[in-house]
């Protein structure tokens, strides 16, 4: 939808000559504001004032019909002319009624008419310098054929002024057109300012169009487009939005954009009485090769000339959002060492005493046996307090060989059975304890940002803003990304990264996952809400135990160990540990075998249960993430676009820009995560950064 808005208000920065010749009838303006909101969102408004009339007195204006009088000493050659010193942070600058503050004025001038224009060259405190050569250069841009200047260079006075004289052709039917006049010191640093004139015909004006960009989009140049008057806004953008083109216009001219960011004024001469236009004003930017729209504007309803009145249209260019809509490879790195719950520390500990003795780790110690000291649980440990009634007397007996005399045979039977299975560098627990430290320090994982459809316009937040529906936007967090160092000194450092592909840690082939909402701010940041994600605690640590762990830890096993599954039962000869602690036929020995292979079949999916039942963070409330307070994401548009000249062979979102990455390599996007290991449990705070490239651009 468009809108549009009426004010009045006076013109001081455009304003027309008249001549009081008796041939050259005298020329008023009207001055119309228009202004678009972003994209959907269009406003405008307009005033008209008439000009005294300058005949009348009261005015004094540089300006003068027929010959003037430039500034130039004598007879002197400009060549001759010896510069005073002009320090290079000196300016040049407009005189009024000019702004003096705009690098650009702009001016009519009729057929067979004549204006004086001045520049003041002062330095970095404002006083004026004098005695300096300023010259002056005309530049035909369309038609006016005939015009000149009375002189290319002039001396500047005590003011620190200079002028020269516009004249433009008598012909009628040639002298109308567009100048544009330059005003430059030969002094590297000092800026050049510009006069552009519209000379118009008898009984008609200039449609004249004055820019203002706020946004952060870089502009090259405005395309400005005079639209008959039928066309609305809000047709012109469905017909751009559908072909990727602009309605067929009666006039085209093109603004130039000035270092500052400024844009020149866009002026159309001679538009005949009672003529009016819908104006678009489409900014474009070059990125390499490719022209790329980045902002736009528009105004209708605009007054017509009437009785020699030029018209004069303020239009607000807003930044298109790029489009956003994609889908983002995205890698996110995590210090997870704080506040580990005391399942997790579990689950590391037993992997240490797999470390320290395989047989502990299988059968425990506990501390009722002198040698165990504090006890050390195990994987019968786990099997017999989280399933342990469900076992009956089996379970019963298991604690009894636990506390036994023969217990110590056991472990001695086990651990002579792993004997040389174990790789030399794994000598310690704290040496695997630091190693799963190093792991949770850099947690890295690979995934996906997915954004399905582009943001929809906050009109009334009062600021260029758009919000993304959570509906739409989801991530999913695919491969995990370890580093395991032991054993791999000396080796590359593919040795020691651990890639765990997603079906070993989740179910449907991803462990992590979760819709997010968020909020682009202006084409360059991207604020995302704190949401909710499943991330699988007890997934991550069993797939470092049975992916990364298991392996290394057995790598001269002559079957390959990566399952709790695969370990217990290559290893553990359940007829062997019994015999070692009683006879075959013996009622003890038959219980030894029997728990035995029980462990075998159950300790694995108990200790699966476990950690899958007390390390998932399964509420809402559990793991929630989001960008930093005051901290968005930044986001980037591509250095180069893909080739492409339609909207279905163009980039995303042709021929607006679209984001390449979120954040960079180098600036990573933050993360703020809280985790609540139980729906009791304060959150703790962890932070993290990621980093995503688009992967659907061409580039």
């Amino acid at each position: 939808m468009f809108s549009a808005r009426a004010t009045l208000r006076c013109c001081t920065c455009t304003w027309i000559y008249a001549c009081t010749s008796p041939d050259v009838p005298i020329h008023h303006e009207q001055h119309v504001v228009f202004g678009v909101l972003r994209r959907k969102e269009m406003m405008g408004s307009y005033s008209t004032k008439l000009l005294a009339l300058l005949a009348a007195g009261g005015l004094s204006l540089t300006m003068a019909c027929g010959e003037s009088t430039v500034n130039v000493p004598g007879d002197d050659d400009p060549r001759d002319h010896q510069q005073p010193d002009i320090p290079g942070t000196s300016r040049l600058e407009h005189v009024e009624p000019c702004d003096p503050a705009q690098l650009a004025c702009t001016r009519t001038l009729a057929v067979q008419d004549s204006a004086t224009i001045s520049v003041r060259l002062v330095d970095a405190d404002g006083n004026p310098i004098r005695n300096a050569m300023i010259g002056f250069a005309l530049e035909t841009v369309v038609g006016a054929q005939g015009a000149t200047l009375s002189a290319a260079n002039d001396i500047t006075d005590d003011n620190g002024v200079a002028s020269t004289t516009v004249r433009t052709g008598g012909d009628p039917n040639t002298a109308t057109g567009t100048i544009r006049v330059e005003a430059t010191v030969d002094q590297e640093g000092v800026n050049a300012v510009e006069f552009n004139m519209g000379i118009n015909a008898k009984d008609s004006a200039s449609y004249i169009v004055e820019y203002e960009h706020n946004g952060s989009a870089v502009l090259d140049s405005v395309e400005t487009l005079f639209l008959p008057p039928t066309v609305t806004c809000d047709a012109a953008e469905e017909a751009f939005n559908r072909d990727g083109l602009w309605p067929s216009a009666d006039f085209v001219r093109n603004a130039t954009v000035n270092a500052d960011g400024s844009i020149n004024d866009v002026i159309l001469p001679s538009v005949a009485n009672n003529t009016a236009y819908t104006i678009i004003g489409s900014a474009i930017q070059n990125v390499g090769t490719r022209e790329v729209n980045v902002a736009v504007g528009c105004s209708e309803n605009n007054p017509p000339v009437q009785n020699g009145v030029s018209t004069v249209v303020e239009i607000e260019l807003f930044d298109y959002f790029p489009t956003i809509a994609g889908t983002y490879q995205v890698t996110h790195a995590f210090d997870l060492r704080s506040g580990l719950p005391p399942s997790v520390v579990d689950v590391i500990d037993l992997i240490a005493t797999l470390a320290e003795s395989p047989a502990r780790f299988i059968l425990g110690c506990p501390a009722t046996q002198s040698y165990c000291g504090d006890g050390t649980r195990g994987l019968l440990d786990f099997l017999l307090d989280y399933a342990g009634d469900s076992l009956g007397g089996i379970g019963d007996t298991l604690r009894d060989l636990q506390n036994s005399s023969l217990f110590a045979l056991a472990l001695d039977f086990l651990d002579d059975t792993l004997d040389g299975l174990l790789p030399d560098w794994v000598n310690e627990g704290r040496d695997i304890i630091g190693d799963v430290t190093s792991m949770l320090e850099a947690f890295v994982v690979e995934g996906s940002i997915i954004i399905d459809e582009q943001p929809a316009i906050d009109l009334a937040s009062g600021q260029a803003t758009a919000v993304l529906l959570p509906e739409n936007n989801r991530q999913l967090w695919n491969d995990i990304v370890l580093t395991w160092s032991a054993g791999c000194e000396g080796q590359p450092a593919s040795c020691s990264e651990v890639r765990i592909r997603s079906y070993d840690v989740g179910e449907n082939g991803s462990a992590v996952f979760g819709n997010f909402g968020a909020t682009m701010i202006g084409a360059t940041a991207l604020e995302i809400d704190k949401h909710p994600l499943t991330l699988q605690y007890g997934n991550l640590i069993l797939a470092v135990i049975e992916k990364v762990l298991l392996p290394r830890l057995f790598a001269d096993a002559p079957t390959p160990i990566d399952s709790l599954e695969a370990m217990l039962s290559e290893l553990i000869d359940c007829e062997a540990l019994a015999a070692r602690v009683g006879d075959p036929g013996d009622t003890f020995y038959s219980a030894v075998v029997q728990a035995c292979e029980l462990l075998q079949d159950e300790a694995a999916d108990t200790v699966r249960d476990y950690v899958n039942d007390s390390l998932v963070a399964d509420s809402s409330d559990n793991f929630r993430i989001g960008s930093p307070a005051g901290e968005p994401c930044e986001i980037y548009q591509p250095a180069v676009y893909p080739p492409g000249s339609s909207a279905s062979s163009g980039w995303p979102g042709y021929p607006l820009p679209f984001i390449q990455t979120l954040g960079t390599p180098e600036l990573r996007c933050k993360w703020e995560a809280e985790f609540r290991f139980s729906t009791e449990s304060q959150p703790s705070i962890l932070d993290g950064t990621f980093y995503g490239n688009r992967s659907d651009s061409g580039n």
